[in-house]
């Protein structure tokens, strides 16, 4: 029987090549695609990277910052000077006080310690004993670039002349003998109560140059055209310290690229409370221990009064009082205790509830401190509550 002969159909032929052919360029065009988006996601992510380094690097730096001014050895609160160029001629790092008075003097690179070798710090070393480094001189922005740091005067020591500032509560509700720091974010008030100021550079923008020895502000900073109303109108930079001490808060353009943090007065005195109160705990501590009860309270003078339970701490026992026991909190760090007008000891109110509990409270602050006496473990310690929890 003859073999059938078998025909191609030209149509199907034809649909068959143009369907490998689709598949072909969807291939392709897939293959495309996916390259296109790849190196898309190799400059987003970088972009997002950079934006959270930075972001970690000045929340790490506050933090820091915070952290070295609360524990300070001589004052809580006291802050250090920037790293200037104009007083060492660099960026090495370390605080540089001052040679000369001037709003210049308190912006400058975020420094890591102090430099106790320097003959230009004067008065302004005596109180910044705090030499310890604060492990910070790691930090870099997103871009590798160090930090810049700016600090109200009310916060430093040896400005513009021998002085110390006395930083305590009572300035939550009365005017500092200088200016704070002001935040223009592009509303109509600016945030005029500001500590300190960290900003990350950011890559350098047109017309700046970092490759000298120590580059000026402006190589580092910029400004906007605008930054808002009243003390925010016109341009704003935060390369210069203006006579209003303005820093920009902005979204990023190609003209301007800084980001910053920073601590209002409110966020750093509240900072400081717990660590006065705690010191304060340390001394009342060791009255019970050597008297088996909670001193009286002592009179505007620290000098214990057993017809009072509600007053000031009882610093002295120096006219054995019957009813005061022990020699008083004579032992108190000087920056509470030394100065019975000024400083910590005019804002804190001390209660005896009993033998065996106290209360403290600070002027202008919330929080309620209740120190309850623990004889477990021996010799005994306080056990310490506060409520709110907030000034």
């Amino acid at each position: 029987m003859p073999k059938a002969i078998t025909t191609r159909n030209p149509t199907l032929c034809s649909a068959q090549r143009g369907s490998a052919l689709l598949v072909f360029f969807l291939v392709v065009s897939v293959a495309f695609l996916a390259l296109i988006v790849s190196k898309l996601g190799q400059v987003i992510p970088t972009q997002s990277k950079n934006d959270e380094i930075t972001d970690s690097a000045l929340q790490a730096a506050k933090a820091a910052l915070l952290g070295w001014t609360v524990s300070h050895a001589d004052l809580p609160g006291l802050l250090l000077y920037p790293d200037h160029n104009n007083t060492d001629g660099n960026y090495d790092g370390t605080s540089d006080c001052p040679s000369i008075s001037g709003n210049a003097s308190l912006l400058g690179a975020l420094p890591d310690k102090i430099d106790s070798n320097s003959s230009n710090f004067g008065n302004c070393l005596a109180d910044q004993n705090n030499s310890r480094p604060f492990g910070i001189s790691y930090l870099r922005d997103g871009s590798g670039t160090k930090l810049w740091y700016a600090v109200s005067q009310n916060l430093l020591t040896g400005y513009p002349g021998p002085t110390t500032p006395e930083i305590t509560t009572a300035w939550l509700d009365t005017p500092a003998p200088s200016l704070w720091l002001k935040i223009c974010n592009g509303s109509s008030t600016p945030i005029d109560d500001v500590a300190f100021v960290i900003i990350a550079p950011g890559p350098p923008l047109g017309g700046q140059n970092r490759n000298a020895a120590a580059p000026a502000a402006i190589n580092f900073l910029e400004g906007i055209p605008n930054g808002g109303t009243g003390a925010c109108a016109g341009s704003q930079s935060n390369a210069d310290t203006d006579a209003n001490l303005t820093f920009v808060s902005a979204p990023q353009t190609a003209t301007f690229n800084d980001k910053l943090v920073f601590v209002t007065k409110q966020e750093l005195i509240t900072a400081l409370v717990p660590r006065i109160v705690n010191d304060v705990r340390v001394e009342l501590d060791k009255f019970h221990i050597q008297n088996g009860q909670y001193s009286a309270a002592g009179d505007s003078s620290g000098e214990c009064d057993a017809t009072s339970n509600t007053s000031h701490l009882p610093l002295n026992n120096i006219t054995p009082d019957i009813g005061c026991v022990g020699s008083g909190l004579s032992s108190l760090p000087e920056w509470i205790g030394l100065n019975t007008t000024i400083g910590w000891f005019p804002e804190i109110t001390y209660n005896k509830v009993n033998d065996d509990e106290v209360t403290l409270k600070l002027t202008n602050c919330a929080i309620t401190f209740t120190l309850k006496w623990n004889t477990t473990p021996a010799p005994g310690h306080s056990d310490v509550t506060r409520s709110p929890p907030a000034c």
